[in-house]
């Protein structure tokens, strides 16, 4: 009876391995990122290219704010980061948007 109860727990809910529990957080959160992270990289690279100084508080809140939801993602919030990097897009958008605006006049 028990060994009939034990397969069919493992047939109803097999047991999950820690790299399975964590490739997969690990792969939605890359996807998440692909939309923020290159903008990141670009800007950081290009400030300490040129040293600019402008703006750089906050640059520094959203770097802040990526790192928080990188961290959100891997420890599981996959919600909570979604929703931050969401923000953290349409701040990217509204930004490049000003920069567009400021170019043409």
């Amino acid at each position: 009876m028990a060994t009939a109860a034990f397969w069919a727990t493992m047939l109803i809910s097999p047991p999950v391995s820690v790299a399975t529990a964590v490739a997969e957080p690990a792969r939605r959160c890359a996807l998440m990122e692909q939309t923020v992270r290159p903008w990141v990289d670009r800007e950081a690279a290009r400030r300490a290219r040129v040293r600019v100084l402008a703006d750089q508080a906050t640059f520094n809140e959203l770097l802040l704010r990526y790192q928080s939801a990188h961290g959100q993602c891997l420890s599981g919030k996959i919600r909570e980061a979604e929703s931050t990097l969401r923000h953290l897009e349409a701040i990217i958008i509204a930004r490049a948007d000003k920069l567009v605006l400021r170019e043409d006049d």
